[in-house]
């Protein structure tokens, strides 16, 4: 059965970013889902990115084990934007009005970090692909956890659009 046709809210709620202070960086789990979730855009843009050209790009914000395997990349909003729009255009939304119709109406998708309610300096990459207004939630492509995630609009953080550079 189709989803009834939503309208837009009266009000716009506005995007919530993670702090641009360096002290306040949030770190990606493992750093796997960062890398997961720009080769994801990639190839829904018709694009083969690396694994090592990712690495390469966030050398010097990558958390390292003594062994030199990768335990997280450390991102402030500023990281993960610029990070984004070296592979891509990465285009903050106006507002979450922006974010959903750009996703339900014009089929586009945005890469973000989520973070779970009382979860502090952790977040995770993934891509939001899909929403449900009723729900208040978007359907999310999860790099390192295959299958159906949904979270909650109130958990997505630092969402840009994803298109490809001109």
């Amino acid at each position: 059965m189709d989803e009834p046709q939503w309208q837009m809210p009266l009000e716009d709620a506005p995007i919530r970013s993670l702090s641009d202070s360096r002290s306040e960086i949030s770190t990606v789990g493992n750093g796997e889902c960062v890398i997961g979730a720009i080769q994801y855009c990639g190839s829904k843009l018709g694009m083969k990115i690396f694994r090592e050209d990712i690495i390469n790009y966030f050398d010097d914000k990558i958390i390292r084990s003594e062994s030199g395997s990768i335990l997280g990349i450390s991102l402030n909003t500023e990281d993960w934007h610029n990070g984004l729009n070296h592979w891509f255009n990465a285009t903050l939304p106006l507002g979450q009005n922006d974010l959903i119709s750009q996703i339900k109406y014009n089929n586009r998708i945005a890469c973000c970090r989520i973070k779970p309610d009382g979860v502090f300096n952790v977040t995770h990459a993934v891509v939001l692909i899909e929403v449900n207004t009723y729900k208040s939630q978007f359907k999310y492509y999860d790099p390192v956890d295959p299958g159906d995630h949904y979270v909650y609009f109130k958990n997505v953080y630092d969402p840009r659009i994803i298109t490809p550079k001109q």
